[in-house]
């Protein structure tokens, strides 16, 4: 059978989940709109791509706002990381959460240095999330 040119088949993929993470899918599944796992786990990798693609596509002179949350036992790591970008970080917020720490960062610089930082915290294993929003000028 032929296909209009453009068609793409879907592919099937297969991954493991740990229990915990499966109850927490089935848990967003059943109170957002999404009608299946699938549609949820796309959509989740849509937003993934997107924060790539805004990080790649950066240039300039960039303002924007990074949200870091880690461990408290991890307060020193991030610290020597965002040390190495103190130049970029023009305010830093510092919040205890429970157990866990939130870092706010209003970032001024150009667009590679900045991506840089955003790359140094979300390879760091230091990190349990990290958020970037750009601000338009």
């Amino acid at each position: 059978m032929l296909k209009p040119e453009g068609f793409n088949m879907a592919k099937i993929l297969s991954f493991s989940l740990d229990r915990e993470s499966l109850e927490l899918l089935d848990k967003i599944e059943n109170v957002t709109s999404f009608k299946n796992r699938s549609e949820l786990i796309r959509s989740a990798l849509q937003l993934l791509l997107n924060d790539s693609k805004e990080l790649d596509k950066m240039s300039g002179y960039v303002n924007a706002i990074v949200v870091v949350t880690h461990p408290e036992y991890n307060e020193e790591n991030i610290s020597k990381i965002t040390h190495q970008y103190s130049d970029l970080i023009a305010t830093h917020i510092h919040n205890n959460v429970h157990s866990a720490c939130m870092e706010t960062f209003i970032v001024h610089g150009n667009a590679v240095t900045v991506s840089a930082l955003v790359k140094s915290l979300k390879e760091s294993k230091a990190v349990s999330y990290v958020k970037l929003m750009v601000v338009a000028d």
